[in-house]
């Protein structure tokens, strides 16, 4: 994970297929604005239940146990590592990037890319 790019490239999704299923998807690279305003929410509208089990099990044990301002420290780190591990099991799942613009992105930020498997 590349922190210097966290903010950069706002608001920039790429695009993943599944070229056997026929699937696309799409995320957004960075900061997880969603994850941080709306929590699960945001992995539940993506169909990512992984990560939505994962984000509430973290959020809701630390709002019992930790203070509300450790909570809300703990809340932007999973806001900030959400994007990069959905990306991460996306590729592992066999996604591949769509475009060559979205696997040098994906590159830039970070991201371990065989662009051989992707073109």
């Amino acid at each position: 994970m590349n922190f210097t790019t966290l903010f950069e490239d706002a608001g920039h999704k790429v695009k993943f297929i599944d070229k056997k299923k026929g699937k696309i998807k799409s995320s957004p690279l960075g900061i997880s604005w969603t994850t941080f305003f709306f929590g699960v929410f945001a992995p539940l509208f993506r169909g990512d239940w992984l990560g939505a089990f994962g984000v509430f099990c973290v959020l809701s044990v630390t709002s019992y146990v930790i203070s509300p301002i450790a909570t809300l420290v703990i809340q932007i780190a999973v806001a900030v590592f959400y994007n990069y591990i959905y990306i991460s099991r996306l590729l592992a799942k066999g996604y591949e990037l769509y475009d060559a613009n979205d696997i040098e992105l994906v590159k830039k930020h970070g991201y371990n890319v065989d662009s051989d498997a992707n073109e």
